[in-house]
């Protein structure tokens, strides 16, 4: 009974890093940092797998590593990760963290995306700082590029991937 839920585990980290490999790219595109959907895509995987969220999303950053065009605009290499938007990827992987912990331990709506915002900021400084390293930016330039534009799209993104991985962890208890 056990391999059968350690086998279920491993085909939702995979069958959800396919799903972050499909919507991350999706771009529309806006300065040097571009609108896409991947924190909607991070919360709402988070939300179903919880603290093993973070695995799919370590996966989906190695497949982009090595070359699928999963990132932005359907872009994908280790340039991507050294360029000046790389740290935001890595800062997916905090995100994915404190969402899924947000989807474990808070029950209601509010409870995880409150963490889920936290997530975010977590995932703003690593995106922030490695934007000013790469780019030698100074703060206010790089806040004003990589974070005030993308404040509330993101508690959008973030809200609707809270509502809608709530919805498909739902459908999945039902099938167990």
């Amino acid at each position: 009974m056990k391999n059968k839920f350690r086998i279920k585990g491993l085909i939702l980290t995979a069958v959800f890093s396919a799903l972050l490999c499909v919507i991350s790219p999706i771009t529309v595109p806006f300065g040097a940092v571009p609108f896409t959907l991947s924190v909607f895509a991070v919360c709402c995987v988070s939300t179903v797998l919880e603290e093993k969220a973070a695995l799919s999303v370590i996966l989906y950053i190695v497949l982009g590593a090595l070359g699928l065009p999963v990132f932005a605009a359907f872009n994908g290499g280790a340039g991507v990760l050294a360029g000046a938007t790389g740290g935001f990827i890595v800062g997916y992987i905090p995100l994915a963290v404190i969402t899924g912990i947000g989807a474990k331990k808070a029950k209601s709506f509010w409870g995880q995306t409150l963490l889920s915002l936290i997530g975010l900021a977590v995932c703003y400084i690593f995106g922030c700082v490695w934007y000013f390293i790469t780019t030698g930016s100074g703060p206010w330039q790089g806040l004003t590029v990589c974070v005030f534009p993308f404040i509330i799209p993101d508690i959008i993104k973030i809200a609707a991937g809270v509502f809608c991985g709530r919805k498909i962890k739902k459908i999945i208890a039902q099938k167990r």
